[in-house]
């Protein structure tokens, strides 16, 4: 499947969808990516996506303080 659709797939989820219909588009967008199933993989690349949505929610969120002279490296 391609990136395109698998967009498709992902718009087909809505409030009617039950847990299996959520399953069957990770697994599809998984594949997609190229993305092994062990679980120290899973495991990494859920970790990186929790820490991009934390930073930009320090970015955006007036309440919270963010480190302005932190340099955030790129990889």
């Amino acid at each position: 499947m391609n990136k395109e659709n698998l967009v498709d797939e992902f718009n087909k989820i809505n409030g009617n969808s039950n847990l299996g219909d959520i399953q069957n588009y990770i697994a599809k967008m998984m594949e997609a990516n190229g993305w092994s199933n062990t679980s120290l993989e899973l495991f990494c690349y859920l970790t990186e996506e929790v820490g991009e949505l934390a930073k930009e929610i320090r970015k955006t969120e007036k309440n919270m303080v963010m480190d302005s002279h932190k340099e955030y490296s790129q990889v």
